[in-house]
């Protein structure tokens, strides 16, 4: 393209000679007043001779001298003027404007908006900004009195600090206020600034602490925790889908839709073929004890939703048979803990706790071998009428049926302990006792008011849903699955001295040789419980009853809790009967 040819573009270069104006007014200020004289001459000189140059040397110097203006004789810079640069006690009353961040030494740092200041028994108004930091609890909106030292804001102090001072100084707030002690701050007025940004702060502190409640909040931040200790998760997930829809009539039309799911999820070790070392109060290094974990689950899933229209009642019923296989590695290690450093130096052992490989040989089962291949299955069918009463007013009810397999190892190699008689069960049976009787009634209602006039809810601009029924759940995969994983040598020794390294052929063969005195916490299931319906994570619906059209989830991720209840080791809590 020739750019002499190219069309001519003014307001580019205007500006362009404003921020260079601008540019220049933050790197050489200059008195604003002395450029009234140059800025009337060059106006007089564009109105005899115009021309581009002069129209460009203009608008930077017109740029120039505002930007000076806004510099030199702002609110922010008045204030600098007024108190001087040098440390100085004062009293401010002013409405906070910023979210106040706390520190971990408890000062809270916000914008304070300033109505008046008191300096020397003189009251004066003001209209400038200060950066506050108070041993208080402000909030956003509030108008607070205080009284403290104000001085001009640090520079920053190491090389790559983000630097505070210069950001705040174009948004023209030019010193900071420290309020040592809460008791020298005073709450005037709470509940002022801007209503949508107090709702907007006050609903994500809401969040943050729903979202860390339960977390640990005082942390051994005295103990080290080594990089090997840390893990990553490796997860894959495809799903091939085929359906078929077919049109009977235009009152009548089915789907049948098949699919296939294959996940992968394994847990990984920062550092494959590490001991675990925990030093409490020192550091914990080394692998955990409980990875790495390799899974595959394959899915099958054939579902079929058939519609028939009748009148005012839409028919739709339906079924779903969906097959878990579970294919899983768990793999184990060894531990070695230490009550303090001193006994990691003379090698005196407080506990050594040994956990197989559930591929290894198994310890219950004549040696067998191999990967763990775990089974369950899904039979879903529901039956639901939509009923349009009204134009405006629908009617939906239906029952959902629902029975979910217990989660069982295709070769009976699971761990069944008795809680009743202290001993392991025979594990060719079911591991508790599944519901069958899982019927989820729905009810749901939609109306909307006014179709047909206007306003607010006329016209059909507002529609009212509300709903009711009873869901059930298969269960979560990481309790059902701990008899399964129970399969392997698990022993921790206590108290012993000098055990460092542990020899592990010793203690496998100590766990096989004594079945009857091992430290050894399989899962157990109390099979006695009635079982509950419990909340299902889908969102209820009483309007819409067909099997759910989910594309694949990792074999550890928390699936909805049903009758099997709640897992606490050693043993599991498991509602259900026959």
């Amino acid at each position: 393209m020739n750019l002499l040819s190219a069309p001519r573009q003014p307001f580019v270069g205007l500006a362009l000679a404003a921020a260079a104006g601008i540019i220049v007014a933050d790197v050489l200020p200059y008195p604003s007043f002395a450029l009234l004289i140059p800025l009337a001459m060059g106006a007089l000189v564009i109105s005899v001779w115009p021309s581009s140059i002069a129209n460009y040397a203009f608008v930077g110097v017109g740029f120039f001298w505002m930007h000076i203006v806004h510099l030199t004789n702002s609110p922010g810079s008045q204030l600098l003027t007024r108190l001087g640069p040098s440390p100085d006690a004062i009293s401010v009353i002013g409405t906070v404007i910023s979210e106040p961040k706390v520190a971990p030494n408890g000062l809270a740092s916000f914008l304070l908006h300033l109505e008046s200041i008191e300096l020397a028994e003189k009251h004066e108004s003001t209209n400038a900004e200060l950066l506050v930091r108070w041993r208080g609890h402000p909030e956003f909106g509030d108008e607070l009195k205080l009284f403290g030292v104000v001085d001009a804001i640090a520079a920053p102090r190491n090389p790559g600090e983000f630097d505070m001072r210069s950001y705040l100084r174009r948004r023209d707030i030019h010193q900071s206020l420290l309020v040592r002690y809460p008791e020298d701050g005073l709450l005037v007025r709470h509940g002022g600034g801007n209503p949508i940004l107090r709702a907007a702060q006050k609903s994500r502190r809401w969040m943050q602490a729903a979202l860390c409640r339960g977390l640990e909040e005082s942390p051994d931040v005295q103990s080290l925790t080594g990089f090997t200790r840390g893990s990553s998760i490796h997860a894959y997930s495809n799903t091939i889908q085929a359906s078929w829809f077919h049109v009977f009539s235009p009152l009548m039309q089915n789907e049948l839709r098949a699919q296939y799911n294959y996940t992968e999820f394994n847990v990984l070790p920062n550092q494959l073929g590490s001991v675990g070392l925990d030093i409490p109060g020192f550091g914990n290094f080394g692998n955990q004890i409980f990875i790495p974990n390799f899974t595959i689950m394959r899915r099958p899933d054939v579902a079929d939703n058939f519609i028939r229209i009748f009148g005012h009642h839409t028919v739709k019923f339906g079924g779903e048979l969906r097959q878990i296989r579970l294919y899983t590695d768990r793999q184990g290690g060894i531990t070695y803990t230490f009550s303090g450093i001193n006994n990691f130096l003379a090698n005196s052992l407080q506990s050594t706790q040994f956990l197989g490989d559930l591929s290894a040989p198994s310890p219950f089962f004549n040696n067998s071998t191999g990967q763990a291949f775990a089974r369950q299955a899904y039979y879903i069918g529901y039956a639901q009428d939509e009923w349009k009463i009204k134009p405006n007013v629908t009617l939906s009810y239906g029952l959902r049926y629902e029975y979910y397999s217990p989660l069982k190892e295709a070769n009976n190699r699971q761990i069944y302990f008795d809680i009743n008689t202290g001993t392991l069960r025979d594990s060719s049976g079911d591991p508790y006792h599944t519901k069958k009787n899982n019927f989820g009634p729905r009810l749901a209602l939609t109306w909307s008011p006014n179709p047909k006039g206007t306003g607010w809810f006329g016209g059909g601009k507002t529609v009212l849903r509300g709903g009711v029924g009873i869901f059930y759940g298969p269960g979560q995969t990481e309790d059902q699955i701990q008899p399964i994983e129970s399969d392997r040598v698990s022993s921790t020794l206590s108290n012993v001295t000098n055990a460092f390294p542990a020899n592990i052929a010793a203690i496998v063969a100590n766990f096989i040789a004594n079945p009857n005195n091992r430290s050894y916490q399989p899962r157990a299931y109390d099979r006695a419980k009635p079982g509950q319906p419990a909340p299902s994570p889908r969102e209820p619906s009483a309007a819409d009853l067909s099997p759910d059209r989910d594309v694949g989830e990792p074999a550890s991720r928390p699936e909805p809790r049903g009758e099997e209840g709640r897992a606490a080791a050693p043993f599991m809590h498991v509602e259900g009967e026959d």
